[in-house]
């Protein structure tokens, strides 16, 4: 795929993506901020399970834990997960 064609794609996703933002989550679901912090607790623990180290790891690490309440003001919508075009 050429850089015009990836460019094109990207921004068809960026669309799609803004609309999948905007669907509202059933009543039922867990809270942002709860589904959040869990996922940012198990990407600290995949960090200080794994051997390789970063220098600014403790820096990232203390700004996930001392902004965690954030995301509890964010509305409940569905999210896209990752995202990327592989290359």
């Amino acid at each position: 795929m050429g850089e015009a064609e990836r460019y094109s794609f990207g921004l068809r996703a960026g669309e799609v993506l803004r609309k999948i933002h905007t669907l509202p989550m059933p009543e039922d679901a867990r809270p942002w901020g709860v589904r959040f912090r869990r996922k940012m607790q198990d990407w600290i623990d995949f960090y200080n399970n794994h051997d390789i180290k970063s220098e600014t790891a403790a820096f990232i690490i203390q700004y996930l834990q001392s902004n965690q309440a954030l995301p509890d003001a964010r509305p409940q919508t569905f999210c896209h997960g990752d995202f990327w075009a592989g290359i």
